[in-house]
């Protein structure tokens, strides 16, 4: 007995097909051979591949060796990164946002969120802000609200991007504006939309505030604190900067509260500071240096799980004083706070003070 059921499992083992239940010591009880469904992992795949189009795009600029080269005239700056286009309607207006000038290309690739090169909040406003200062007189007070940040832009290389701006008839001096793109074969994509609003505001309540719990804040001798390095390894689990966008120099935490020091790294090359008029009040790598420490405070508190990331979706407002050059000075003191919102949800604020410690910009 032992001989033959020997003989068909070597049988089995070699692809015939045996009929052994005869020789089970089993097959006496009655029982029935089950045919069970096949295992998941025999060779037959019917899934479609995944392509991730962010990496696609990624490895093509790597197979390059590096950002796509500006044309001469850009590279002269002949080239802005925002231009006009010609519009038949005083209450709409459009401009393009040039992907191939330098400043554009350092700022994207620069800014590496899980891997993919993608375009910083900040520096839709800065566009924005170039595109409305075309048209009007430059040195204009103005801040933004209620923008949302709707889908990641990378580098850009065959989208057409656009900005609108569309004068409100809700608000006085008031002009919507979203930043889109399309292609010949692809349906136009929303990046950021929100509003621009002109006209003076005072600080003066933040001002007072924000001071005192500065000062509450430097007295405490208690709080954790990490330095320029240590700082930015925490962040690389989330994004990735290149040193044009490492600004936090120190970063002391309180719970839901953040004190930072920052020092805006200069511009790589002198012609990025000429690529937009809008620069001056709302300059990309200033903005975003200020947002990241809200971002660093959010993604390392206990409230945020292990395996998930908080990034910044949208804002109430984000006002400059417009008598501050962001484009040249370069140390700030950054205060921000946060509370936990909806599930998966957080809100925070920024305040920035210059070097004389006067209120430079609210961020909400």
């Amino acid at each position: 007995m032992i001989a033959i059921a020997v003989v068909a499992a070597d049988l089995w083992r070699t692809g015939c097909s045996v009929d052994y239940w005869g020789y089970h010591e089993n097959a006496g009880h009655c029982l029935q051979q089950v045919w069970l469904p096949p295992y998941h992992f025999e060779e037959n795949h019917h899934w479609l591949p995944y392509i991730d189009h962010a990496m696609d795009l990624q490895e093509k600029v790597e197979r390059m060796g590096s950002p796509p080269e500006p044309d001469e005239s850009t590279a002269s700056g002949a080239t802005k990164m925002v231009e006009r286009l010609e519009t038949a309607d005083d209450t709409m207006q459009l401009y393009r946002i040039n992907t191939k000038t330098p400043r554009f290309l350092d700022i994207v690739t620069g800014h590496a969120v899980l891997g993919r090169p993608l375009c910083p909040a900040g520096l839709y406003l800065e566009c924005v802000a170039a595109a409305f200062n075309l048209d009007h007189e430059e040195g204009s007070q103005f801040a933004f609200q209620d923008c949302s940040f709707e889908a990641p832009l990378g580098v850009a290389l065959d989208s057409d991007v656009k900005i609108k701006l569309c004068k409100s008839g809700k608000i006085a001096d008031c002009w919507t504006f979203e930043v889109t793109s399309s292609t010949a074969t692809t349906k136009s994509v929303i990046y950021a939309c929100g509003s621009l609003v002109c006209g003076a505001t005072s600080d003066s309540p933040h001002q007072r505030l924000v001071s005192r719990r500065i000062r509450e804040l430097e007295g405490m001798k208690d709080l954790e604190l990490l330095r320029k390095d240590r700082a930015y390894a925490v962040f690389s689990r989330v994004v990735k900067y290149s040193d044009i966008l490492k600004g936090i120099t120190t970063i002391r935490f309180a719970d839901t509260e953040a004190l930072a020091q920052v020092d805006i790294p200069a511009p790589s090359a002198p012609e990025s500071q000429i690529q937009t008029s809008g620069a001056q009040a709302y300059d990309t790598v200033a903005l975003d240096v200020f947002i990241q420490v809200c971002g660093l405070l959010i993604n390392s508190h206990s409230m945020c799980p292990e395996d998930s990331a908080y990034v910044a979706v949208g804002a109430t407002s984000i006002r400059i004083d417009p008598n501050c050059d962001l484009t040249k000075a370069r140390n700030w003191t950054v205060h921000a706070m946060f509370e936990p919102g909806e599930v998966g949800m957080a809100k925070g604020d920024v305040f920035v003070l210059g070097p004389d410690g006067n209120m430079a910009g609210v961020m909400a």
